[in-house]
Parts: C-alpha cells; sequence; structure tokens
C-alpha cells in the first residue's frame, strides 16, 4: 500500500492536471472543525481514488459530473466544471451530462419507488 506520501504526491499530480485546488468562498467556515482534515480528504479523493488505474481522469469527471448534478452540489458543481474543461472535456460534453442527469435525478420526487 502507498504511503501517505506517496497519495500526497500523487493527490498534488492529479489536481495539478486537473486545474482543481481544494477551496471554499472567504469568510465561509471550514467544512470540517478539525484543523488539517481537508489535507487527509484531499489525499484521500485524489491521491487514492482519482489516482487509480482503471478508469482515465476524463471518466472520472464525467461521473462526478453527473454525480454532483445528482446530489444538487452546485458550488462543488461550478468547480469540478473548471476543471473538467482544464481536462478538455468540451462546454458541448459538459453539458450533456448535466442534460442527461438532471431529469434522471429528479424523477424520484414524482414517481413510486
Amino acid at each position: 500500500m502507498p504511503t501517505r506520501d506517496e497519495f500526497k504526491q500523487r493527490a498534488d499530480e492529479v489536481m495539478k492536471v486537473m486545474g482543481h485546488q481544494a477551496r471554499r468562498p472567504a469568510g465561509r467556515p471550514a467544512a470540517t472543525p478539525v484543523p488539517g482534515a481537508s489535507y487527509y480528504t484531499n489525499e484521500f479523493i485524489f491521491g487514492a481514488v482519482w489516482a487509480r488505474d482503471g478508469l482515465s481522469l476524463r471518466a472520472r469527471m464525467l461521473g462526478s459530473l453527473a454525480l454532483l448534478t445528482a446530489l444538487e452540489r452546485p458550488n462543488q458543481l461550478r468547480s469540478y466544471t473548471f476543471s473538467a474543461l482544464n481536462l478538455e472535456i468540451s462546454p458541448d460534453e459538459i453539458q450533456e451530462v448535466l442534460l442527461q442527469c438532471s431529469p434522471v435525478s429528479y424523477t424520484h420526487l414524482t414517481l413510486p419507488t
């Protein structure tokens, strides 16, 4: 199993390729009261998951955009959309993912389970 330093290095590499930075708007409280927790989160998300073999960054990003749409996470979706553009996913492709996912994610409101 990779060491924590290796996860951090892999996370930094993935985030650099994506042009992705973990950030929060000024004035907003941190998502967790635990200092430094975001570093561990980034190491896990980007160093252990996104850096895995099996899917390209492009495929992972398309899946993430769909998931963030379904979960109604507009702030994260905005950040990941910029990262998708940095991965050379076209605006048309991003739009298609959002359009494909939006109706599906809202059918739970109107259809019986």
